[in-house]
C-alpha cells in the first residue's frame, strides 16, 4: 500500500512489473500499470500541501456512504465525517441541493475507487482531507472546500489571486 492504492509485483515474460488494481473494471484484478494510482496520489498530495493540512488516509477499497441520488447528481458535497477504519472511508457523499438527511433506504455504500467507474475521478482528489472537511463539486469541478469549523479554505477564485 502506498497512498490511496495497493500495488502488486507480478512477473510477466521474465520482467517484474508493478501493477495496480483495475479501477475501470474490477479492482480485485490487477493491471500492469500504475498511472491512475499515481495520478490520484499526486493530486491528493498537491491539495493537502496547498491547504497546509495533515493528510488523513483513505484506501481505494474503503467504503464511501452516499445518498443514492448523489451518484447521478452533478452537484455534490463530500463530507469527511470520520477517520478511515475497518473498511469505512469516513466519507459521506450527498447532493449539494439536498434538504435534510436521506433515510437509511436512500443510502448506498461503494468503494472509493467506484468514483472512477462513475466517471467522477476528480472527486478522489479530496479523499486525503482531514475529518470535518467538506468539498463541493459541480461535475468534476471543485467549487470549494470548508474546514471543520465551516471556514472556506479553498475556492477557485482565491486560488487564482
Amino acid at each position: 500500500m502506498f497512498g490511496w492504492a495497493a500495488y502488486r509485483l507480478e512477473r510477466r515474460e521474465g520482467q517484474l512489473l508493478v501493477c495496480e488494481p483495475n479501477f475501470d473494471e474490477d479492482p480485485r484484478q490487477f493491471r500492469p500499470d500504475v498511472t491512475a494510482s499515481l495520478r490520484v496520489v499526486a493530486r491528493q498530495v498537491g491539495l493537502v500541501k496547498m491547504l497546509g493540512v495533515k493528510p488523513e488516509g483513505c484506501r481505494f477499497d474503503d467504503k464511501i456512504v452516499a445518498d443514492r441520488a448523489a451518484l447521478r447528481a452533478p452537484a455534490v458535497v463530500l463530507h469527511r465525517t470520520g477517520i478511515a477504519k475497518g473498511g469505512d472511508a469516513g466519507w459521506y457523499m450527498g447532493r449539494a441541493e439536498a434538504k435534510g438527511k436521506p433515510s437509511a433506504e436512500e443510502l448506498a455504500g461503494f468503494m472509493s475507487c467506484g468514483l472512477v467507474r462513475l466517471g467522477r475521478e476528480r472527486l478522489l482528489d479530496v479523499l486525503a482531507l482531514p475529518v470535518g472537511y467538506i468539498a463541493r463539486f459541480d461535475g468534476d469541478t471543485l467549487l470549494g472546500i470548508a474546514d471543520a469549523r465551516n471556514r472556506e479554505v479553498y475556492s477557485p477564485k482565491r486560488a487564482r489571486t
